[in-house]
């Protein structure tokens, strides 16, 4: 059943509960998407919506704007230009400008998650430019932009080239020591005449701000070394995919480290197994290292070593010399790659076979 479908067969359901009630409806308002500038105390909101009617064929999205000191405000300020409320229990994505999100989203998601008037599931993503923008963006396929987005993200997700993490898991994980958070980032790209969003990759936090971004091959890597499964890795011109893969992390108070176990898969027989388990292996190490670089400089420990050291030793934990963040700049890592098995023939995640045969 399509997430289109759902949300009208949502409205029509609660159609028919509000009218039991006794109350005039004759419509309702049904968001799929937010987007969210400015900044706190100051939002600017662009909600993506479903004008439903009795009459499926009429229902139609539409954009609309205003502005709030909290996203829910906001969202409450679009009643006098519809003339009835907002029902947000279906919204699919939550767009955040990259400027907004470099102030903060404290009280962004204290406002989302404190408020039940939201899904559980709503996935945040963060936007190179205005949020606006992207939520004005019209979807190549479809009629929802909303929809389309949070397919853009799932996909990405399940090719290991980007997150998909619901607000509240975000929440969470940048709560816990130790370890920080990321969301996918969307940006804008000329396709022709048009203009079409792309999910180009991973945005990093330390804490609840904005601290860098990584591309999709830095995005790969990142979440390999998270212990996600997925995604390519071309060596030597030969393609590879990662079909199974697991993290092992270790961390001390002088030193951590990183082993990665996976399974890689290749259309292509090879003559010599062994040389390619050591050159796929090394590529990788190679991928993982770098990343590790960029986010050691930002102090953005975003695997997770000081989680780890958190958990299995908290007295180390409390008597190091500094915060984590700063800590972790200089924080000695070495990172081993196992290449466990390369297996042959037809390239498919075990995550994609799922999928397709549901």
């Amino acid at each position: 059943m399509s997430r289109i479908f759902m949300v009208f067969f949502a409205g029509g359901c609660l159609l028919l509960a509000l009218s039991a009630c006794g109350k005039d409806v004759s419509s309702l308002t049904v968001v799929t998407g937010v987007g969210v500038d400015g900044k706190e105390n100051a939002y600017e909101i662009t909600a993506e919506a479903i004008q439903l009617t009795h009459s499926e064929e009429e229902s139609k999205s539409i954009l609309l704007h205003a502005r709030g000191s909290s996203m829910t405000e906001g969202l409450d300020n679009t009643v006098p230009m519809t003339g009835r409320p907002l029902h947000c229990d279906h919204a699919q994505v939550l767009v955040i400008s990259a400027e907004t999100a470099e102030q903060g989203l404290d009280a962004l998601l204290t406002d989302v998650l404190g408020d039940n008037s939201y899904p559980v599931s709503l996935l945040p993503a963060i936007s190179a430019c205005d949020a606006e923008k992207i939520m004005e963006t019209k979807p190549v396929v479809g009629t929802l932009g909303s929809t389309e987005l949070e397919r853009l993200i799932t996909q990405g997700a399940d090719l290991c080239t980007n997150p998909a993490e619901p607000a509240a898991s975000f929440y969470q994980r940048v709560r816990a020591p130790g370890v920080e958070a990321v969301l996918p980032y969307i940006a804008l790209r000329a396709n022709g005449e048009t203009t079409v969003r792309e999910v180009v990759g991973t945005a990093v936090f330390r804490d609840m701000k904005l601290k860098t971004v990584l591309d999709t091959d830095e995005s790969r890597a990142l979440l390999w070394m998270r212990g996600s499964q997925g995604g390519d890795l071309v060596v030597d011109d030969r393609l590879f995919c990662v079909v199974r893969a697991r993290q092992i992390l270790t961390a001390g108070p002088k030193s951590g480290s990183l082993h990665l176990k996976l399974v890689l898969q290749t259309y292509v027989p090879m003559d010599d197994p062994e040389e390619w388990k050591a050159r796929t292996a090394e590529a990788i190490k190679k991928r993982c290292r770098a990343v590790l670089h960029k986010l050691q400089q930002e102090g953005c420990d975003a695997v997770g070593f000081g989680n780890a050291l958190y958990r299995r030793s908290y007295e180390a934990w409390t008597a190091l010399p500094e915060e984590w963040p700063e800590h972790f700049r200089t924080y000695p890592v070495s990172v081993v790659v196992e290449i466990q098995s390369i297996r042959e023939g037809r390239i498919e995640t075990e995550r994609i076979n799922k999928g397709a045969g549901s």
